[in-house]
């Protein structure tokens, strides 16, 4: 029970560090490839978060986490709203709910 409270800790931990990076001005951030911090971003994610949560919460919950993103960097100087940034969000998570299935599978 106690490596679960530590787990969901983690997770939501990693929800609010990557929205904060996510909503930092584009200049003060380094040269990466977006798409690519996307998937690996939200591969992380639903890997942790089928640990303790059902499939459906976490792949609904992270595909609306990053509409929100997406919406929220509207706001943020040098940053933009992009679908095939979501796009990459649901293939990170796919990925991870796969990666989590393999996880499961062999306990």
């Amino acid at each position: 029970m106690k490596c679960k409270n530590y787990v969901i800790s983690l997770f939501f931990f990693s929800i609010v560090l990557i929205y904060l990076l996510s909503i930092a001005p584009a200049q003060t951030m380094p040269e990466t490839n977006d798409k690519f911090n996307h998937i690996v971003g939200f591969l992380y994610l639903s890997v942790l978060g089928r640990f303790v949560y059902k499939t459906s919460y976490i792949v609904l919950g992270l595909l609306l986490y990053g509409i929100f993103i997406e919406i929220s960097q509207l706001f943020v100087p040098g940053r933009s709203c992009e679908f095939l940034d979501v796009v990459a969000d649901g293939i990170g998570i796919s990925f991870g709910v796969l990666v989590s299935n393999l996880f499961k599978k062999r306990k």
